[in-house]
């Protein structure tokens, strides 16, 4: 492969031409940009982080003024009560999860096409909401003072370190997997349904899952995850060391990565592999949610397991879906993520669709980190 001529710029996903180092975000790429430029820009680029750690301590605030209003009596029945309670923490975990990211997300879209300043004065205005709101009148709840500082400063390393990037490249990663569903359909399921089926009419899986209760199928699938997590660094390890030798060896002048560098190479194959193995365990367990509960009868479940079967209540009291059949296709569906892994490392046509793609993104990140390096160094930035 042709290096490229000092200060050329190669294609982008997007339309317009970025700066160098803004494709090398854009890939998810964040620690091969230098750390002067890191620097350089993190105010403005902390903002998306500090809004979010804002809004999420005024909701948690808030939340804590509510419950301060409770009646000693009322405090009592939550406490006696599990069934509120735990609506309570639902809700909470809601806000937490759900609501806070966008909520921070709304205040910061207005604000992406503004000029730096703006940028920089939002910033600066969520840190002094978090430093300094407990002073507002009927504010209580407030994290301590040293505690929101530390989150401060863990906001600004997480930008300067580029895990808020990360995120938004893997967000824009699983929306492009997501649009590839039909040759993941058309070419994995097949070959795993005749495997898979296999298991899923076998009454010791069935056994085994009604005897087991939630935290033991938990382990099981945690540890599915833990082997397909190394599965695939092994996998993709070997393929970027050929590919960083062949860049090295084709490049002229082209500089050594480094040891961060080669880890955040390493993690963008890692998450575009997981992310694949994720969306098909969640497609297969979809497929054997509703193929069991139409395919298999009652009774079958009841003599497979060996005792009475239990409906579940609520919208699917009327369709026979139980525990078990729950149970059966989490475990079916972890175990068809780590064939789907493993086969990606070996199997000729898995590479050529889902390992091919990405060692591409990888040669396109070598040579504009390379084209930038090359420049950083002329202006006396790395």
């Amino acid at each position: 492969m042709a290096p490229l001529r000092r200060g050329a710029i190669p294609p982008t996903p997007s339309s317009a031409p970025l700066p160098l180092y803004e494709q090398l975000r854009h890939l998810g790429l964040p620690l091969m940009v230098t750390p002067a430029m890191r620097r350089a820009d993190l105010l403005e680029r902390a903002a998306p982080a500090l809004i979010w750690v804002a809004v999420l301590t005024v909701l948690g605030s808030t939340e804590s003024t509510a419950f301060s209003h409770l009646s000693p009596t009322e405090m009592e029945t939550l406490e006696t009560s599990r069934h509120e309670t735990a609506v309570l923490i639902g809700v909470v975990a809601f806000f937490a999860a759900f609501l806070s990211p966008l909520l921070a997300w709304m205040i910061y879209r207005p604000l992406r096409a503004r000029s730096v300043r703006v940028r920089r004065v939002s910033t600066i205005v969520a840190i002094v909401i978090t430093l300094f709101g407990p002073v507002l009148p009927g504010v209580i709840g407030w994290p301590a003072p040293m505690v929101r500082l530390l989150i401060v400063l863990l906001a600004f390393a997480v930008t300067y370190w580029g895990l808020a990037t990360s995120v938004r490249w893997a967000a824009r990663r699983l929306r492009h997997e997501l649009s590839g569903l039909a040759p993941m359909l058309s070419r994995v399921l097949p070959l795993l349904m005749l495997t898979v089926l296999f298991f899923f009419y076998n009454a010791e899986i069935w056994q085994v899952a009604a005897k087991s209760d939630a935290s033991r199928i938990s382990v099981v699938v945690a540890i599915l995850a833990l082997l397909c997590t190394l599965l695939a660094i092994a996998n993709v390890r070997e393929e970027l060391r050929h590919e960083v030798q062949h860049h090295e060896h084709t490049t002229d002048g082209a500089a050594p990565l480094t040891a961060a560098e080669r880890g955040n190479l390493l993690a963008m194959g890692v998450l575009i592999t997981l992310i694949q193995s994720c969306l098909l365990g969640i497609l297969m367990f979809v497929f054997f949610m509703v193929f069991g509960a139409v395919s298999l009868p009652l009774a079958t479940i009841e003599q497979w397991t060996g005792s009475p079967v239990d409906r579940l209540g609520g919208i699917l009291s009327d369709w026979a879906v139980t525990p078990s059949l729950i149970k059966v296709c989490v475990v079916l569906a972890a175990f068809s993520a780590l064939s789907f892994t493993a086969s990606s490392g070996t199997d000729a046509t898995y590479r050529e669709r889902f390992v091919s793609p990405t060692l591409r993104n990888v040669r396109e990140a070598l040579l504009i980190r390379h084209a930038y390096r090359t420049d950083a160094g002329s202006a006396g930035l790395s």
